[in-house]
This record gives C-alpha cells, structure tokens and sequence, in this order.
C-alpha cells in the first residue's frame, strides 16, 4: 500500500484493488461450491433448530476438545490483556524524545 503511493495516485491504487477483489470474486460465481446435508449433533433436522441451538453445540464442542479449549482461552487473554496496551502506543509515541526523527 505505502509503496504504491510513492508512484501512483490514490485512485488508480484504489481502482487496483477494486480490480483484485473482483478477481477473487469472479470464481466463487462460475464454481460450484456443495453444500452437504446439515444436522446438528443430535442429528435433528436443520429446519428445527435455532441460532442458540447452534451456540450450544458449538460451545459443547469447543468444551470437549481440550486443545481448542486451551487455545481459546489463551487468545481471549492475549486480546484482553494487549487491547489496551496498543491504545496506550500513540501518547507513548508523543511522550518519547524523538531523537532528531521527523514528527
């Protein structure tokens, strides 16, 4: 992005990544992509459950894996934890000496 700038005009780079999305859209239009049959874990049909119904059962899945139980955990306190240090970086930035660097 940064690089594009220093040689190109903000609407032709924009209108290169309009250009690139439409590229990676224009397959999902001519492949067919299959849809299996869905039923949920008690093999109930699809057209009786409900948004919760899916909650639970993914929230049961993620209870009985263990790994993916432990990685989710960790991630929650990374985001809890490093959210607010990253808001504190810019007055951070501002309270530093510059050391002759450009503002």
């Amino acid at each position: 992005g940064a690089l594009l700038l220093s040689v190109a005009a903000i609407h032709s780079i924009m209108l290169l990544d309009v250009a690139t999305a439409a590229f990676a859209i224009a397959p999902l239009f001519v492949i067919a992509i299959p849809q299996p049959d869905r039923q949920d874990a008690a093999g109930n049909d699809p057209a009786h459950t409900s948004i919760w119904g899916d909650v639970r059962d993914g929230l049961r899945y993620v209870l009985q894996w263990r790994g993916l139980m432990v990685i989710t955990v960790m991630a929650m306190v990374f985001k809890i934890a490093l959210t607010p240090a990253f808001s504190l970086l810019p007055p951070l930035r501002r309270a530093l000496p510059s050391a002759g660097a450009p503002s």
